[in-house]
Protein backbone atom coordinates (compact mmCIF):
# COMPACT_ATOMS: atom_id res chain seq x y z
CA UNK A 1 0.00 0.00 0.00
CA UNK A 2 1.39 3.46 -0.65
CA UNK A 3 1.10 6.55 0.71
CA UNK A 4 -1.71 8.01 -0.93
CA UNK A 5 -3.87 4.43 -0.66
CA UNK A 6 -3.16 4.84 2.67
CA UNK A 7 -4.11 8.26 3.07
CA UNK A 8 -7.51 7.82 1.14
CA UNK A 9 -8.12 4.79 3.79
CA UNK A 10 -7.56 6.65 6.99
CA UNK A 11 -9.73 9.38 5.38
CA UNK A 12 -12.70 6.85 4.31
CA UNK A 13 -12.25 5.44 8.11
CA UNK A 14 -12.60 9.00 9.47
CA UNK A 15 -15.82 9.64 7.23
CA UNK A 16 -17.30 6.35 8.54
CA UNK A 17 -16.44 6.72 12.02
CA UNK A 18 -17.77 10.05 12.25
CA UNK A 19 -21.15 8.77 10.90
CA UNK A 20 -21.34 6.12 13.44
CA UNK A 21 -24.24 6.38 15.89
CA UNK A 22 -23.75 2.68 17.31
CA UNK A 23 -22.55 3.17 21.11
CA UNK A 24 -20.99 -0.38 21.46
CA UNK A 25 -18.90 0.22 18.25
CA UNK A 26 -17.66 3.61 19.59
CA UNK A 27 -16.68 1.71 22.59
CA UNK A 28 -14.76 -0.49 21.17
CA UNK A 29 -12.66 1.49 18.77
CA UNK A 30 -11.73 4.06 21.61
CA UNK A 31 -11.08 0.90 23.77
CA UNK A 32 -8.46 -0.04 20.34
CA UNK A 33 -7.13 3.45 20.61
CA UNK A 34 -6.39 3.71 24.21
CA UNK A 35 -5.13 0.24 24.06
CA UNK A 36 -2.34 1.20 21.36
CA UNK A 37 -1.18 4.34 23.37
CA UNK A 38 -0.01 2.10 26.02
CA UNK A 39 3.71 1.02 25.74
CA UNK A 40 4.27 -2.76 27.11
CA UNK A 41 6.39 -2.94 29.95
CA UNK A 42 8.79 -5.34 28.00
CA UNK A 43 9.74 -1.75 25.70
CA UNK A 44 10.01 -0.02 28.58
CA UNK A 45 11.98 -2.53 30.31
CA UNK A 46 14.53 -2.68 26.91
CA UNK A 47 14.73 1.29 26.52
CA UNK A 48 15.72 1.75 30.25
CA UNK A 49 18.63 -0.75 30.33
CA UNK A 50 20.10 0.63 27.32
CA UNK A 51 19.96 4.11 28.19
CA UNK A 52 21.97 2.58 31.24
CA UNK A 53 24.08 1.24 28.99
CA UNK A 54 24.41 4.59 27.58
CA UNK A 55 25.21 6.15 30.70
CA UNK A 56 27.25 4.20 32.41
CA UNK A 57 29.60 4.10 28.96
CA UNK A 58 29.05 0.60 28.29
CA UNK A 59 27.48 1.18 24.60
CA UNK A 60 28.99 1.24 21.38
CA UNK A 61 28.05 3.21 18.88
CA UNK A 62 28.71 2.59 15.25
CA UNK A 63 28.29 5.35 12.35
CA UNK A 64 25.59 4.90 10.03
CA UNK A 65 27.54 5.29 6.79
CA UNK A 66 30.44 2.62 7.82
CA UNK A 67 27.70 0.11 8.88
CA UNK A 68 26.10 0.45 5.65
CA UNK A 69 29.06 -0.14 3.66
CA UNK A 70 30.05 -3.08 5.74
CA UNK A 71 26.62 -4.50 5.47
CA UNK A 72 26.81 -4.14 1.16
CA UNK A 73 29.99 -5.35 1.09
CA UNK A 74 28.86 -8.99 3.25
CA UNK A 75 26.70 -9.32 0.51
Amino acid sequence: MNLQELQADKLSLIRWISKLQDVSTISKLKSFQEESDVIPQWQKDLIDQRLYLIESGNEIFHDFEETIKEIEDEL
